[in-house]
């Protein structure tokens, strides 16, 4: 078992002008050209496959532990895990293709808790089993009011509730 997931960036600014839906059609676009993108291919497993597990780990404890060290924190800084925060990253494990019954019992619902990751101030994770999706959001309180995220979740959930009936 490993964890064998990779990572792209792209930009993208939210028209007000011409609504949700061709928002995210236009943002789903610029997913998919990145994704299917040679050069984009496994590029975050490649790079953190050839760092030493031990620089990996001190690069972590530098953002989070106050750890002082240079080579970590120049590490973090290479990698853009230090500055200016990107925003939202979103991570999908697509439908899960796990039996749902299991003799008498049934598996009623699968959550995803997305790993935090230094770059990003807020994080959706999604995961769809048994015909339900999950989705999960971790974030800073101190980036993003507590109060923003259940207005923006309320919107969120009313657009997908329109969008399957």
């Amino acid at each position: 078992m490993g964890n064998f997931a990779s990572g792209i960036s792209v930009g993208f600014k939210y028209r007000k002008a011409v609504g949700f839906w061709e928002n995210a059609h236009s943002l789903h676009k610029r997913v998919k050209a990145a994704v299917q993108k040679d050069s984009n291919s496994n590029i975050a497993l490649k790079l953190y496959a050839s760092l030493e597990p031990a620089l990996e780990d001190s690069v972590f404890y530098s953002l989070y532990d106050n750890f002082s060290n240079k080579i970590s924190a120049f590490t973090a800084y290479i990698l853009k895990l230090k500055g200016k925060k990107r925003g939202l990253g979103i991570t999908n494990l697509g439908r899960m293709d796990i039996p749902v019954e299991y003799g008498l019992y049934k598996l009623e619902t699968v959550f995803f808790i997305p790993p935090y990751w230094p770059n990003n101030e807020k994080v959706l994770g999604i995961v769809t089993s048994g015909g339900r999706m999950n989705v999960s959001i971790q974030y800073q309180p101190s980036a993003i009011e507590p109060s923003i995220v259940s207005t923006v979740w309320s919107a969120a959930r009313k657009c997908l509730e329109e969008a399957v009936g």
